[in-house]
């Protein structure tokens, strides 16, 4: 028996699949930059942030919840090593850009007079994204357009650069030696979502790579719920594996398949789920329905981490007056 999933598209070669045009792409404004305090014209001048030539981003955003704590009980019974995986896939929606600025160093506007070789700053997320500790990807899989967001395992970003000496010359000519300070800052990028949609999760893992490696609890035989793997071949760009999760359990076995449902007026209605193990060939349908999110909770997600930080210097006088 094969599982079928109500409300997404199938080829007949029972491939799941999603055409460009089931998700809306939106633009959204960038908000009041955060840290050290650029205006929209300084954001636009230091680093070429332009609110008209920010990209459009997808209009839901899909990212696990996950928490994994060890299961004593199940483990003391069965003489194996098993973990509670707990928590929500969730949808969120796009509202705002949040740039973060960083002051790295100041420096002294005469150590501008020697040539500054190559430096790699290590900047952890923390210092970027405010009370964002983790660092989130974007899918780039076209066909979603970015639907999938994920969790990196990078818990800190390296900034490469080097100055110019255009950069250095022109600092120099606007501030008498000694007259200016040179500041180092660094700029990333966060996007303020809401939460709109969650599918509650409630599993059983532990890392033995066997048959039963994977569980939860529910009437349904396994039979009953096995989706094979060429079915997804498709939609593979929304599928999620070593979730990084809170707790200090277990995690890095699970494989996560979303399946958003989308209405005729493209507003998702539902996210199927479908689980599968490291070690498994298949994967099998997690029962469930998920639910709207109405208490207007906000979070923050930081942008890809292959858009890297900029970093770039700026001249400011004692009275605090930036030279541009």
């Amino acid at each position: 028996m094969v599982y079928n999933f109500l409300g997404v598209k199938k080829a007949a070669s029972g491939a799941y699949y999603y055409d460009e045009r089931d998700v809306d792409m939106i633009k959204i404004p960038i908000a009041k930059c955060e840290g050290y305090t650029l205006s929209p014209q300084e954001l636009k001048h230091y680093f070429g942030l332009d609110e008209s030539r920010m990209r459009a981003l997808p209009k839901y955003l899909i990212a696990p919840h996950l928490n994994s704590t060890w299961n004593a009980g199940r483990s003391n019974s069965t003489g194996r090593s098993w973990w509670d995986i707990t928590g929500e896939m969730v949808v969120y929606r796009p509202i705002e850009w949040v740039p973060t600025v960083k002051e790295s160093r100041t420096i002294p506007a005469s150590h501008f007079e020697l040539e500054f070789n190559r430096t790699t700053t290590t900047i952890e997320t923390s210092m970027l994204y405010g009370k964002t500790e983790l660092s989130f990807s974007l899918s780039g899989g076209a066909s979603y357009k970015g639907v999938k967001a994920e969790v990196s395992a990078t818990a800190s970003i390296e900034a490469s650069y080097k100055t110019s000496t255009e950069r250095k010359e022109e600092l120099s000519e606007k501030g008498k030696m000694g007259d200016v300070v040179v500041k180092e800052i660094i700029l990333g990028l966060s996007i303020r979502v809401e939460r709109v949609y969650e599918r509650n999760v409630r599993l059983y893992l532990n890392n033995d790579k066997k048959s039963d490696s994977l569980t939860w609890d529910g009437p349904d035989s396994w039979d009953s719920l096995h989706v094979p793997a060429s079915a997804l071949r498709d939609v593979d760009a929304l599928q999620y594996s070593n979730i990084r999760m809170t707790g200090s359990g277990h995690s890095d076995s699970l494989y996560v398949q979303a399946l958003p449902v989308f209405d005729d007026n493209k507003e998702l209605t539902d996210v199927h789920l479908v689980l599968s193990c490291k070690g498994w060939t298949d994967w099998y349908a997690y029962p469930g329905q998920g639910q709207k999110v109405t208490d207007g909770r906000v979070e923050r997600l930081p942008v890809p981490d292959n858009e890297r930080p900029l970093v770039t210097f700026l001249a400011v006088k004692p009275d605090g007056e930036k030279v541009v």
